[in-house]
């Protein structure tokens, strides 16, 4: 901004000399035909001079004062700190008082800041609010370290109060550059209190209380770059409170009066003031999210509460309460995003934030709450609701939730384990037969499945095959695989175990292609591809080692067989169409 102003100034300088002149010249060509009539007797009028352009470039005037005036008004500031700091030392001062005095002292100097930003004297302005932060942070900074005649607490409200105040007075006046120096003075002296102290709690706190302020200062000013600093101090702050907090044998000596339960507090207090931060200015002010509130976000996701889950699992409690909180904020995040769920709506980019966030938020809440199969059936039923909902607002973000969903369901539900014993164990021996709950999270994904080809049916303008559907019909068919070699392997010899593993491989990959060929799907056909070549990688790595003939002429076969058939299908099949993909 000032640069602006210099290069105005410095134009409309130019623009004045060039009117000069053209007056100048004007009024002499008016003068000489009054000059033609005068008689020869009369006495000519002595030519008016024309004004001398000055050569060189013109230097633009500073709003303020002269430098030698500015260079001098900080001597003298920097001069008067190092008076009330020789007096404390000498003791003619008390510690108190000579504190009070020198933070008077500085906040005369930021009184002079905002008086000569009213004025419109920006340097003048901007040279005052740095002697105010140079008289008062070192201060600060020795009083409590050095002296030690202010406690951490009080030196904590000093430098907010510092701060706000210096900030107040930038932001008022458009001061960039005081701006920066305000949060990075506060934040730098923040994090030297912090180490210098040991009180981590207490300046943790101060440093997320600064990074809040300054996050909603910058949305008034837009200094984008400045929101940055703040907010990784105060994410570091929480990863080295988490990090000393969770110790394994508790935290080192210097912190022993550090307390897990309010390092949880202050770790999910980072998260809730930087989370609801975002959500209020996205939903008030109908904005975008922009690329700091992406990475911030997933920041204290990560920090804020995954450092709560971290402590309250080495503390052995606590672990269901945050559950529940995430499982709250899960439900508030969709409820958000919700709010952009039109199509049309501008707001495409806020609700694939706000849902991407409440699917984690589900998924940690739900691995805290529940295991097994219970949190197996929590998560199908978040997935199979996820998928619906994608198919009825035409999401295809919701119907990706869906299938990661889904697909985790498939861990605690035994459904993947099955799958490996069934296609993958032992040659010998007949795989384990999985609980009900794994064909519960099987038939889920079929579902989900069928609803996203009903939706392209519908609207084929609107999505196409993708890695979601693909995800619901691999589910889908594991379940019915396993099915299939526990219900076949039931009445086989030990020796016809591997042969039926491969049969089935060989069909289902069959069985796929024909899917494809007849009602047009994508993932199916990729997934016959997919399921022959694991038919074959399972012959070669399995039954070949082995060497038993038999195994090794039916696999060969069967994988050959299959082989033709598939390349058979594809061929007769229609192409794929093409969609329009939307988000």
């Amino acid at each position: 901004m000032t640069d602006r102003v210099e290069l105005l100034e410095e134009r409309v300088a130019t623009l004045a000399s060039a009117v000069a002149r053209l007056e100048s010249r004007l009024a002499e060509l008016e003068r000489e035909p009054a000059a033609a009539g005068r008689s020869p007797g009369a006495p000519a009028e002595a030519p008016a001079r024309e004004p001398v352009a000055e050569e060189g470039p013109v230097l633009p005037e500073l709003p303020g004062s002269a430098p030698a005036v500015l260079v001098g008004r900080a001597f003298l500031g920097v001069g008067g700190a190092y008076l009330f700091r020789a007096l404390t030392e000498a003791g003619t001062l008390p510690h108190l008082a000579g504190v009070a005095l020198g933070l008077a002292y500085a906040a005369g100097w930021a009184w002079a800041a905002d008086r000569s930003g009213r004025a419109g004297r920006r340097t003048d302005a901007a040279l005052h609010g740095f002697l105010a932060l140079a008289v008062a942070l070192p201060l600060l900074w020795e009083t409590t370290v050095k002296m030690r005649a202010v406690s951490p607490l009080a030196a904590a409200l000093l430098l907010a109060a510092i701060g706000t105040v210096i900030f107040a007075a930038a932001w008022k006046h458009d001061l960039a550059s005081v701006a920066w120096g305000a949060t990075l003075g506060a934040v730098g002296t923040a994090w030297g209190l912090l180490l210098a102290t040991t009180r981590i709690e207490l300046f943790t706190l101060l440093l997320i209380a600064l990074g809040a302020a300054t996050l909603w200062a910058t949305y008034g000013r837009r200094w984008h770059a400045l929101r940055w600093p703040a907010a990784l101090a105060a994410d570091l702050a929480v990863l080295t409170l988490v990090y000393l907090a969770g110790r394994p044998g508790g935290p080192p000596e210097a912190y022993a009066s550090l307390s897990p339960g309010r390092a949880v507090f202050v770790a999910l207090l980072l998260f809730v003031v930087y989370a609801g931060s975002f959500a209020a200015r996205t939903l008030a002010r109908r904005r975008d999210v922009n690329v700091f509130e992406v990475f911030q976000t997933a920041a204290v996701l990560l920090a804020g509460y995954g450092g709560a889950v971290h402590l309250s699992q080495a503390a052995g409690t606590g672990g269901e309460a945050l559950g529940v909180a995430a499982l709250v904020l899960s439900a508030l995040a969709y409820a958000a995003a919700f709010g952009f769920v039109q199509r049309d709506a501008a707001g495409a980019r806020n609700f694939l934030f706000f849902s991407s966030l409440g699917l984690v938020l589900a998924l940690t809440g739900g691995g805290l709450l529940a295991e097994g199969s219970s949190l197996a059936i929590v998560w199908a039923g978040f997935g199979l609701a996820a998928a619906v909902l994608g198919a009825r607002y035409g999401r295809r973000s919701l119907t990706a939730h869906g299938a990661v969903e889904l697909a985790a369901a498939g861990v605690p539900s035994g459904l993947l384990s099955a799958v490996l014993a069934a296609f993958a164990g032992p040659t010998s021996a007949a795989p384990p037969w999985p609980g009900i709950v794994a064909f519960v999270v099987a038939a889920g994904a079929a579902i989900a499945w069928a609803v996203t080809v009903a939706w392209r049916r519908r609207d084929p303008k609107e999505a196409r095959a993708g890695l979601a559907a693909t995800v619901f019909l691999a589910v889908s068919a594991a379940g019915a695989g396993v099915a299939a070699i526990g219900a076949v392997v039931g009445v086989l010899p030990a020796g016809a175990i591997a042969p039926a593993r491969t049969a089935v491989l060989a069909a289902a990959a069959v069985g796929l292609a024909a899917l494809r060929n007849r009602i047009g799907t994508d993932e199916a056909g990729w997934l016959a591809w997919a399921v022959l070549v694991s038919a074959a990688l399972r012959v070669l790595l399995q039954d070949l080692p082995a060497g038993r003939p038999v195994p090794l002429f039916v696999g060969f076969v069967l994988c050959g067989a299959a082989l033709l058939a598939v390349s058979g299908l594809g061929r007769r099949g229609s192409a794929p169409q093409s969609y329009d993909s939307r988000s």
